[in-house]
């Protein structure tokens, strides 16, 4: 199962190991899975754990920014480009191999540094993107204590991709703190370059641009606050082309097609959202 595999182990919240993740070595066979995992035992459910909680207890103690990464090489990138001697920094954790749960996000909502904000910093491929995006829904259903942001890499590139560059430690410490974006912007960005790879003359006409503006508004309703709502909107008019009107339109048809659409008996005060 696990054959011309780098292997580690996967440890419950108090060290034992209770599984192990396989990642696909260089020059692996195009269509190989890049991790998998143990399968799921008595002791052991993938959806369960995060990768590097119980190896960096230190760190996220001292608060370290926890950043979401897919795998446990991207966990020891983040490691290495942070001195053991510095008081501060940011600590990366891996959904085992799979896409981030309920249960996971859980996880990262209790860790100490949570209230100093969640980065996720996930591959520059379409893979990479939705899972930024299924982050960003699950994050926000937790309420978590800080700000949930994302860092962006470069198409097919990862956080241990990075680190081998020349300077490598510098760029991904500043990838994953200082340049990285509030996370519903990358959701924004994800969502309208899903509808222009689909039809690439979209925002060529204003037929078009006015269809773009109405799949990207939902997104308003998800801000966590009114100052996010108003960024997210001109992040809209910015991208779509369109004017400020139109956005406005497009969230008033939102909230009545909502409306229309609430069950008899549910509180009709409730947001597009919750509705």
């Amino acid at each position: 199962m696990f054959r011309d595999r780098i292997m580690f182990p996967v440890r419950d919240e108090v060290g034992h190991a209770v599984a192990f993740l396989g990642r696909a070595g260089p020059g692996s066979a195009n269509g190989v899975p890049k991790y998998i995992n143990s399968p799921d035992t008595a002791i052991y459910t993938k959806g369960r754990l995060l990768f590097g909680v119980a190896e960096q207890q230190e760190r996220l103690d001292a608060r370290w920014v926890p950043v979401l990464v897919e795998g446990p090489a991207d966990v020891l990138a983040v490691w290495l480009s942070y001195s053991r001697s510095g008081r501060s920094g940011a600590v990366a954790l891996a959904p085992c191999g799979t896409a981030l749960t309920d249960t996971q996000a859980a996880i990262l909502r209790e860790l100490p540094g949570a209230g100093r904000g969640v980065v996720a910093a996930f591959d520059g491929d379409p893979a990479g993107r939705k899972a930024v995006d299924r982050a960003w829904q699950l994050l926000r259903q937790q309420r978590m204590p800080g700000p949930l942001r994302a860092a962006e890499f470069s198409a097919g590139a990862d956080p241990a991709d990075l680190l081998r560059r020349p300077d490598g430690r510098a760029q991904l410490r500043a990838a994953l703190q200082r340049r990285a974006v509030p996370m519903l912007d990358a959701v924004v960005d994800h969502r309208l370059a899903r509808l222009v790879n689909r039809h690439p003359r979209l925002l060529e006409d204003i037929g078009g641009r006015c269809a773009a503006v109405r799949a990207l508004v939902p997104l308003l309703f998800e801000a966590t606050s009114p100052d996010e709502a108003v960024r997210v909107g001109r992040r809209i008019v910015a991208h779509t082309g369109t004017g400020v009107d139109t956005v406005v339109i497009a969230a008033l048809e939102h909230v009545e097609d909502a409306i229309r659409h609430v069950p008899p008996g549910t509180d009709a005060s409730a947001g597009p959202e919750t509705a």
